[in-house]
């Protein structure tokens, strides 16, 4: 019997077996019949052909196909979490002149040994400092894992709301992984100190809608946002879109008409703020002794619609008829852009987008010879715009502008970015 391969993956080195006679009705077994070698660096799960003829003295030659499945490793790379305990505030963020721990996780999903390997961090973005760049693993085995962690800093320059990037690139012999991972700096915090409602992405359309107050009546600050002055069975909502990964919190205060009790338990609550994380109603607050205090809500990360809305019932009126908040916590919103090495010069201009494919954030990376107005365009497989940042303007050199991609259906899409008189065009991969 002999065997042949066509396939570059695999080097027959004996490829001949004499089985001797074997009886009629029976059949023979040889161990280590074959000699090969697999290259290093084949793809787990390779599927290999073989060919095999058996030739005999009394009878037919016969020829057939057959296939051996490789196991390989197959690393793979995820940002884990930031440890900003000894070098920080303790939150697990990055914010603006800390050092933190950065960790990753390395997986083998392959179905051989991971051997011992290397991992390097670096970073493009300017107010970064890498204290420790490289990390060693030990061998992982098939369907295990290990954390890799990388000492960093950050500029106190920073502000907060500035996205950073950080990749890794593993190797393991001739298996690599590598990863890009965007953290936000700092939480961004909107008290109305702007004495608008531009500074994010606010919808305030109510008939009577909220507006900006000074003074006293603000928790901090000079300003707050203060609901619209409405009448019997109205009510005035602010709500924002935001793209979270921590914590909401915000300090509100009340005085309204205060709640009743209800025949079956609880309370009635007949004019009252309430706060909705999604459409659900998270608290609800009535009465003239609700004094400013803070509220937090735990969820997950990934892209939310909060709302705050002032509600009147038929009748009667109490305190001040109104509500108040302020200081509210919006960690990483969503469409945040950072400009990076704006001292950069670049021949023309270009795009790039991380990671393609996407799943809940892309992050699209411009590289500009001059500044400029950009506006950026998703289009579905049907040429409909589906997702606009309109009218940014972006600094010559390397900007980075974030887009949720949470709302979209898995499937391509066509990005578009008008920049000045050109458009530069690129594809996009959205997976669920």
């Amino acid at each position: 019997m002999t065997i042949s391969s066509t396939s570059s993956d695999v080097t027959i080195s004996d490829n001949s077996e004499n089985f001797g006679n074997i009886a009629a009705d029976n059949s023979l077994t040889k161990n280590n019949a074959f000699t090969m070698s697999i290259r290093n660096g084949i793809a787990d799960q390779t599927n290999i052909p073989f060919t095999y003829s058996i030739t005999c003295d009394n009878c037919d030659a016969r020829t057939g196909n057959f296939n051996i499945t490789a196991n390989a490793p197959k690393p793979a790379i995820a940002f884990v979490s930031v440890d900003d305990s000894e070098g920080g505030n303790n939150n697990g963020m990055l914010d603006p002149g800390e050092n933190a721990r950065l960790t990753f996780n390395i997986t083998n999903n392959g179905h051989a040994q991971l051997e011992a390997g290397n991992a390097i961090l670096s970073s493009t973005s300017e107010g970064v400092t890498i204290i420790a760049a490289e990390a060693t693993t030990n061998a992982i085995a098939a369907g295990s894992n290990q954390n890799i962690t990388f000492e960093i800093s950050v500029s106190s320059d920073l502000g907060n709301g500035s996205n950073v990037c950080f990749a890794v690139n593993f190797t393991s012999g001739l298996y690599p992984a590598n990863t890009s991972t965007y953290l936000s700096v700092g939480l961004q915090i909107e008290d109305w100190e702007s004495n608008s409602f531009d500074s994010y992405a606010w919808e305030n359309s109510s008939a009577t809608p909220w507006r900006i107050v000074s003074g006293s009546e603000a928790y901090d600050g000079e300003y707050c946002a203060k609901s619209g002055a409405i009448g019997n069975n109205k009510k005035t909502e602010l709500t924002i879109t935001v793209n979270v990964i921590f914590n909401i919190e915000f300090y509100k205060q009340v005085s309204c008409e205060a709640p009743g009790s209800s025949l079956f338990g609880g309370q009635n609550y007949y004019d009252y703020l309430a706060f909705y994380i999604d459409g659900t109603m998270k608290g609800q607050w009535a009465g003239t002794t609700d004094n400013w205090s803070l509220q937090t809500y735990p969820v997950t990360a990934g892209n939310h619609t909060l709302k705050w809305s002032y509600v009147k019932d038929y009748s009667t009126t109490g305190g001040s008829d109104c509500a108040w908040i302020d200081n509210i916590k919006l960690p990483a919103h969503s469409n945040a852009v950072t400009s990076i090495h704006a001292d950069m010069n670049f021949a023309e201009n270009s795009m790039n987008i991380y990671p393609n494919p996407a799943n809940e954030n892309a992050y699209i990376n411009l590289n500009l010879t001059d500044d400029n107005n950009v506006t950026i365009n998703i289009y579905n497989s049907v040429g409909q715009i589906v997702k606009t940042i309109d009218s940014i303007n972006l600094q010559s050199g390397e900007n980075y502008v974030m887009i949720e991609t949470s709302s979209l259906n898995a499937g391509m899409y066509v990005v578009k970015a008008n920049v000045g008189n050109n458009v530069i065009t690129k594809n996009l991969s959205v997976i669920r």
